[in-house]
């Protein structure tokens, strides 16, 4: 029998599966589009601090720090794009 184990706070959840670690976050009562809206928002204010006068602030950080914000843009931008594929699926069934 595998091993499970899993953890939820104020709608984030974690779990370990089989050497899987997934982790998901539960937006109720919102669609696709407005999840997507916030999290652009989200990477919009993160990349605000890696151009323009955030650069200098950006660019005197350690890299490993620099690779983090980056790492974290990436994923957010991907979420972003999967939410805008959810969206109009959803929009399609409507």
């Amino acid at each position: 029998m595998k091993w499970v184990s899993e953890v939820m706070f104020y709608g984030v959840s974690a779990a370990f599966e089989g050497g899987t670690t997934e982790v998901r976050t539960v937006f109720a009562s919102e669609k696709p589009a407005s999840v997507a809206s916030t999290k652009a928002a989200q990477l919009h204010a993160l990349l605000t601090r890696c151009h323009g006068e955030g650069f200098d602030s950006f660019n005197r950080s350690d890299d490993s720090i620099k690779e983090s914000l980056m790492w974290l843009a990436s994923d957010l931008a991907n979420q972003v794009r999967t939410l805008c594929e959810l969206a109009t699926e959803v929009s399609n069934h409507d």
